[in-house]
């Protein structure tokens, strides 16, 4: 009962999905949004994590706060690349310093693959980001954390349309 019926129907049946089986649905999304939130700026005790990719797919920084009980989106980035400009990386590690520099970032968690030279050097300068690697375990822990939190609304974020269409 707790899992997708497409994620249900390829684990437990071993079955082939038809593709059609969203992660989130455009209600669920909505249930999170709260229309009277906005990005916070500074001043907030901050957690984040982002995913690079340097020509294809964007690359995300998202930041989170405790509101209480749940979980906020504080303040997010995303880089899209075209096809003849690549992510650029200087641009990647300025936001990430100037959330930090208005706010207290107690972690961050960054994929290696991408980013393993941006990670060295932002601890270098003792920067609190640890390596994420994405392995299906991690994938899996990670992906289930988001859907629990947004099926129980445990997370609430402010209405931004990039991020909704990257979560839908």
């Amino acid at each position: 009962r707790s899992m997708r019926a497409g994620a249900f129907s390829r684990l437990h049946l071993n079955e082939w999905g038809a593709g059609d089986d969203k992660f989130l649905s455009e209600e669920m999304w909505r249930a999170i949004t709260d229309e009277n939130l906005s990005p916070i700026i500074s001043g907030a005790t901050l957690f984040g994590g982002w995913d690079a990719s340097t020509k294809r797919d964007s690359t995300a920084v998202v930041f989170v706060c405790w509101d209480g009980d749940k979980i906020r989106l504080a303040c997010h980035r995303i880089f899209k690349p075209s096809a003849d400009q690549p992510i650029d990386f200087e641009a990647v590690e300025a936001y990430v310093r100037e959330v930090c520099a208005n706010n207290t970032v107690l972690k961050m968690y960054a994929d290696p693959h991408q980013l393993f030279s941006t990670i060295q050097k932002l601890q270098k300068e003792n920067f609190a980001v640890e390596e994420y690697q994405q392995t299906l375990g991690n994938l899996t822990t990670m992906a289930t954390a988001l859907f629990d939190a947004i099926k129980n609304r445990t997370l609430k974020a402010y209405p931004a349309a990039e991020l909704k269409e990257h979560a839908l």
